[in-house]
């Protein structure tokens, strides 16, 4: 694992446990705030402060998407045909057997991607079901 870390990068928390497996899912995203006595301060999701980490368990953003790439290979499905689909106003989404991609594209190029692991997509169908869905349901009836 890398210990060259600089606030600002994007960072991945791999806990002990999952002995070097950066896809497990107990792994981590956040941001480096600082780097202080030792210790790599990291802002982790949507957390307000940062917290200590070893930069023993963190990797880079270039080592995760390198692992992900390689698994992406690993996992396509047998019958050739991916999960990649057009939702509409440059909108695609697929699936990289890890995350849910979203990428907003011109019909040339991605400008941008995001990853929503299982989790935050969860709480994204919460969100949608508390906030909006009952919008909707006011104008129609």
């Amino acid at each position: 694992m890398s210990t060259a870390f600089k606030p600002g990068d994007w960072v991945v928390y791999v806990p002990g446990h999952a002995n070097g497996g950066l896809l497990h899912p107990d792994c981590e995203r956040g941001t480096v705030t600082s780097i202080r006595a030792g210790n790599v301060f990291v802002r982790y999701g949507a957390e307000l402060y940062a917290k200590a980490t070893s930069a023993e368990d963190l990797v880079g953003a270039e080592e995760y998407y390198a692992a992900l790439r390689s698994s992406k290979r690993q996992r396509q499905p047998s019958n050739g045909q991916g999960f990649r689909t057009y939702l509409g106003d440059g909108l695609y989404a697929d699936f990289d057997g890890t995350n849910i991609v979203l990428s907003a594209e011109n019909g040339i190029c991605a400008h941008d991607t995001v990853y929503l692991e299982t989790c935050v997509f969860a709480a994204f169908k919460r969100w949608h079901a508390a906030r909006i869905a009952p919008l909707f349901q006011q104008v129609e009836g």
